[in-house]
């Protein structure tokens, strides 16, 4: 094994036993694969990051619909904890599935590094070139994605026409209106109550 950089077609045991670099064209065609593995590794990076964005966003459950004004808050939360029931088993599917992802592009990652200290020049300007062309291709999607996630989270701060209908917003505006409603009730029997013990006051001392 080398440890310093060195140009050279012969190579043994490559990342596997009984891998044996002995021709130019053995070593072509290990630098093309090293560039699709360097294109590979880009493309699971932006499915990693959008695999756990979905997963945040399930975490963030959302009960909608219309109520009446005799609903209360305690339904609501029933109403909450029993989507939040049903909705178990695909958050864990989903949670499954980016653990196996994100397994499968540490496993990438490394057999990229270990190509890499190979010190083979040829080998490390294929890695280079593969990362290059990933970037190329998903480096304007991951930036469009970031772009619309910060535009998402200024329309819920800003509260404009557009976000006035969100889940979320509605959401918040329904719960603090219920809220609003209990108490007015409230206020209203105290109110009724107080007027019938006056009442009820006045007639003893007539």
């Amino acid at each position: 094994m080398h440890k310093w950089l060195w140009f050279g077609v012969e190579l043994k045991d490559f990342l596997f036993y009984g891998y044996d670099i002995t021709t130019t064209w053995g070593l072509l065609s290990t630098c093309l694969g090293l560039v699709a593995l360097g294109i590979l590794y880009e493309a699971m990076k932006l499915s990693q990051a959008k695999l756990r964005a979905i997963s945040k966003q399930k975490n963030q459950i959302v009960v909608t619909g219309h109520h009446n004004d005799s609903s209360s808050l305690l339904s609501r939360v029933s109403k909450r904890s029993h989507s939040v029931k049903s909705l178990k088993s695909d958050l864990w599917l989903k949670w499954i599935v980016e653990v196996i992802h994100w397994s499968l592009q540490v496993g990438l990652g490394y057999i990229l590094m270990l190509s890499i200290m190979s010190f083979n020049i040829y080998m490390m300007i294929a890695i280079a070139i593969g990362s290059g062309i990933g970037y190329y291709i998903f480096g304007p999607i991951w930036f469009e994605w970031n772009i619309e996630k910060i535009q998402r989270r200024k329309r819920l701060l800003e509260c404009n026409p557009v976000c006035a209908d969100s889940p979320v917003y509605v959401e918040r505006n329904e719960l603090a209106l219920s809220i609003t409603s209990e108490h007015s009730e409230e206020e209203e029997v105290n109110n009724i109550s107080a007027n019938v013990e006056a009442e009820v006051h006045y007639r003893d001392e007539i």
